[in-house]
């Protein structure tokens, strides 16, 4: 049964926020506990500011592996496998190391990398990419945050390509 966190239509209205924390992964299988996530990569930059982004809200258990634990590969399993959302803010291999690992069909994963932004089984995290796409990612378990410098070239290529159609009528 999934429990949202917030209506799904709030969810999705939200990912075209650039302020926003990509919250279409945090519509999560609940019951009456919090939602878990965990950071893989939790000290690096990103890692961080994802961190820094979460820890105001008090309806999500982060979830932190201990810094003598950090290369322990069963930890880390176990700890991306309890939660319901997991980032990974690793590089590539690392990620798909990390990925490889989810077991528990619940647990949603937002890469970070580059690792899977090319993979068909992972959505591609722009909303804009196409029609559909921001559904695909609203019930997507496997989501490739798109990078910015993708970003900037997809989305300066649409529209050049959208004002280049209507220069032609």
């Amino acid at each position: 049964m999934l429990a949202p966190l917030v209506r799904k239509e709030e969810v999705c209205s939200q990912l075209a926020s650039p302020t926003s924390l990509p919250l279409s992964l945090v519509y999560v299988s609940r019951m009456s506990r919090k939602h878990l996530i965990f950071v893989d990569g939790q000290e690096g930059t990103t890692g961080l500011k994802i961190h820094e982004m979460l820890a105001p809200r008090d309806d999500l258990e982060v979830l932190r592996i201990a810094p003598e634990k950090r290369k322990d590969p069963l930890e880390r399993a176990r700890l991306i496998n309890e939660a319901d959302l997991v980032f990974l803010c690793l590089p590539d291999a690392a990620s798909r190391e990390a990925a490889a690992v989810v077991t528990n069909p619940s647990t949603r994963v937002i890469d970070a990398s580059t690792a899977f932004r090319t993979d068909p089984a992972w959505v591609y995290g722009l909303p804009e990419l196409s029609n559909g796409q921001r559904e695909r990612i609203c019930s997507a378990k496997r989501l490739a945050n798109p990078g910015c410098h993708a970003t900037a070239f997809i989305l300066w290529r649409a529209h050049w390509s959208i004002r280049a159609l209507f220069l032609k009528t």
